[in-house]
């Protein structure tokens, strides 16, 4: 039987995490979203390991996801980790020297989406 791996999603706006699922499903995966880091470290915890790859806005209230993308990493030093933001990318250098693998502005652009889940995904372990 196959396994089925997740996408978590990540955003504090509903209308963002709607769109993002929406997309998302569109091109197949399943997808669990979160609408702060806080609530994604618990989920995280429960379920990390049908999860194959996370996708957070780096803004939020509670818990950014600059936070929450170095204590998913105390739990899995492996976690896939997508940055996104509305804001310019000048950190997105950074953010890769972190260990995430992806930076995607908003707003999204499905093509862009593609290709960043793709690379993610198919980057070998950290």
């Amino acid at each position: 039987m196959r396994r089925i791996y997740y996408i978590k999603f990540i955003d504090d706006e509903q209308i963002i995490r709607e769109l993002g699922k929406s997309i998302l499903q569109n091109l197949g995966y399943r997808v669990i979203t979160a609408s702060n880091g806080e609530e994604a470290v618990a989920i995280y915890k429960e379920r990390g390991n049908e999860i194959a790859l996370v996708i957070m806005d780096r803004v939020m209230p509670r818990m950014d996801g600059t936070e929450a993308c170095r204590i998913l990493r105390e739990i899995n030093p492996d976690i896939k980790v997508i940055i996104s933001s509305g804001y310019a990318a000048d950190e997105a250098q950074s953010l890769k020297e972190s260990g995430v693998l992806g930076f995607l502005n908003k707003p999204y652009k499905v093509a862009d989406m593609v290709k960043a889940v793709r690379k993610a995904i198919d980057a070998k372990k950290l």
